[in-house]
């Protein structure tokens, strides 16, 4: 599954900047709301731009961010890119570009570099419970002014998820999520989930 899904994706948001910025409200799109909703959420995002009422909390100023600067991050993460796809140091450093983002903490920023073709992962609810782990695990507080602090942790968070691997964390995601059911019982298989994704940034 994210051989296939999420290759395409990387494709579509390594094309243009346009495509980048797809990747990034998606993500928007997916924070404390369900993964169905996304469409819902995109068409008013598409329709109402930054006075969505889905761009509630600190989504507005994050995406607004984005906006303004698609440009750098476009081409810094190109950069980046070109270095390696699995070194946990070049990883760290996709993390963290995207993690500036406001409203986006380690774990979005992460999945965006999973959609990018990174060997990371995003840890959230779902997978930290199959982990035991809690939220406060992996956040991150944007208060931290520490710099060498904020880029070990960002940089452990990564070798964690690479234990395994961003291909194990995205197929058994989907399907734990299908198998779930709940809120997204509309995708009754990984295979869906999976796929759901590439039609929520490629509209």
């Amino acid at each position: 599954m994210y051989n296939t899904h999420a290759m395409i994706i990387s494709e579509h948001a390594l094309k243009t900047q346009k495509g980048l910025l797809d990747v990034i409200t998606f993500t928007f799109s997916t924070i404390q709301q369900a993964l169905s909703t996304s469409p819902m959420q995109l068409d008013d995002i598409a329709l109402n731009g930054l006075e969505s009422k889905y761009l509630f909390g600190s989504k507005r100023d994050g995406l607004k961010y984005a906006q303004e600067n698609i440009g750098q991050l476009f081409w810094d993460v190109q950069e980046l890119k070109k270095k390696s796809l699995t070194n946990v140091d070049t990883i760290t450093e996709a993390v963290r570009l995207f993690y500036e983002i406001p409203g986006l903490n380690t774990v979005k920023a992460s999945f965006i570099c999973q959609m990018l073709g990174f060997d990371v992962a995003c840890l959230d609810s779902h997978n930290l419970n199959r982990l035991g782990m809690a939220q406060k695990d992996v956040t991150i507080p944007k208060s931290l002014k520490n710099e060498k602090l904020r880029m070990k942790k960002i940089k452990a968070y990564v070798a964690l998820t690479q234990k395994q691997g961003t291909v194990y964390w995205w197929n058994s995601w989907c399907d734990y999520v299908a198998d779930k059911g709940g809120a997204n019982k509309l995708l009754p298989t990984g295979e869906d989930v999976s796929a759901f994704h590439v039609g929520c940034v490629i509209r």
